[in-house]
């Protein structure tokens, strides 16, 4: 049985050959940087190899002694997979500085002419560098794990590397449930393979992924009417639509099709269901492909008409959010004059919201439009500002505030509408609330009447 001292004499060594390892990295790096011959670069190659080896043999032995310790408490062990980390870390990088320079000796040997007749064209292409490509990751989500492996497999596993090196890199691309899922195996060469082998028996469940996926499908949904939400839902179920039909589930029918129609804005519905009438589709043979498909181009069109347009026309989502229609219509002129005076805090068309006297704070006119679900950039319903078509503010390089809300404006509205109080404060809001346009309001007979009464019960 293994002891402390065995631990700390092992872990000193590990220390020494690890700081010989980083200080061979910085060496390699220079010469990598600066080296153009490639005997050169073979020489610091096998001095990296051989510091890396002795550092893996001793972190080696030093895992295998702490795994043998019968005692050991709870923080030596979080220190001992920090110290471990560490270590591999530095392991790694000398791993990625060893591809760097067998690139440059391979390129360096396939640019030296092997004879006169060598054309220069064909030496200029072979030292041209690709960029790296880089090294997915995976926290063990299952419906990432047929992307991560096709990845990694390109960029590591199918590679010419060791069993030793391969597992460093699998290592650094593991987080999360993943990265906890092989800590049972000591980083060696053997075990790269067993490691392989656990997370795809652990997170590669052909059934799991699939009901994970239906019921993304199921529960997928657009966070508002906005066509930008619209294509980004779009695009949300194209991606599990076709990370379905790759595991064997075709989605095909009316029903299905129906489904996830519905997760879309009426007039969107009504326009694709108007394109099938007139085509005179078959509703047995509707796959959602197509459909999706159909759905991309009504989309796209309604994209590209959005950017001809003023933003005031933009797409608006269906009639959800417009007031009914009225039987008998102002003329522009008339209905721009009444938006204009209307009060969006009190509805009163004695003065606009920026002079308002009931709500005369930004504080208060900012929890107001919280409150009623108003956007603070324009005021109107079913959106955030975050979302707003309309421009930002004129006097304020375009900051997304409501005219009402500008510190600028709002200081002068008030001083010349008068001193008044206001009716919505943080005490008020439960029990006052602001006056609408089509409130009734007590007439003069109704306050003499009070009156008479009150002298008769004198």
């Amino acid at each position: 049985m293994s002891g402390p001292i065995t631990l700390r004499t092992q872990k000193a060594l590990v220390t020494r050959y690890k700081n010989s390892l980083a200080t061979a990295i910085v060496q390699g790096a220079s010469v990598l940087a600066n080296e153009e011959s490639p005997k050169m670069l073979a020489i610091e190659a096998t001095a990296l190899r051989e510091t890396a080896a002795l550092v893996e043999k001793a972190l080696e032995n030093f895992t295998k002694t702490a795994d043998g310790m019968e005692e050991i408490t709870e923080e030596q062990d979080k220190q001992i997979q920090a110290y471990v980390e560490e270590v591999q870390a530095v392991v790694a990088n000398a791993e990625t500085l060893l591809i760097r320079i067998g690139a440059k000796r391979t390129g360096l040997q396939e640019a030296t002419p092997m004879d006169e007749g060598r054309r220069p064209t064909v030496t200029k292409k072979t030292i041209v560098e690709l960029p790296e490509i880089p090294i997915p990751t995976f926290d063990g989500k299952i419906t990432d794990s047929e992307n991560f492996w096709a990845l990694f497999d390109a960029s590591v596993h199918s590679q010419d590397l060791t069993g030793l090196q391969k597992f460093n890199y699998l290592l650094k691309a593991l987080k999360g449930s993943a990265r906890e899922a092989i800590k049972r195996y000591p980083i060696t060469e053997a075990n790269y393979a067993a490691a392989v082998e656990l997370l795809h028996s652990k997170f590669g469940d052909k059934d799991k992924l699939i009901r994970s996926l239906q019921t993304r499908k199921e529960t997928a949904s657009a966070r508002n009417s906005q066509l930008t939400e619209q294509r980004r839902l779009l695009d949300y179920l194209f991606a599990l639509v076709t990370q379905l039909e790759q595991n064997g589930i075709v989605l095909n029918g009316s029903f299905v099709a129906q489904k996830i129609l519905a997760k879309f804005q009426p007039d969107l519905q009504r326009r694709l269901l108007k394109q099938r009438v007139v085509q005179g589709n078959s509703e047995e043979l509707w796959a959602v492909k197509q459909l999706l498909t159909d759905l991309d181009t009504l989309i796209k069109t309604e994209e590209q008409v959005s950017e001809m347009l003023p933003e005031n026309e933009a797409f608006r989502g269906g009639t959800k959010g417009r007031p009914p229609p009225r039987r008998y219509e102002t003329t522009s002129g008339q209905r721009s004059q009444m938006r204009q005076n209307l009060c969006i805090y009190c509805s009163d068309t004695e003065h606009n919201s920026l002079r308002c006297p009931k709500v005369d704070s930004a504080r208060n006119r900012r929890e107001f439009l919280k409150e009623h679900k108003l956007c603070i950039n324009c005021g109107k319903p079913n959106h955030i500002s975050r979302e707003c078509l309309r421009s930002g503010c004129t006097l304020c390089d375009g900051d997304k505030h409501h005219f009402s809300l500008c510190p600028k404006r709002l200081p002068t509205a008030l001083s010349s509408a008068g001193p008044t109080k206001s009716a919505y404060t943080k005490s008020s809001r439960t029990t006052q609330q602001p006056k609408r346009a089509d409130a009734k309001q007590p007439t003069s007979s109704a306050k003499t009447g009070a009156h008479c009464i009150n002298s008769e019960n004198k």
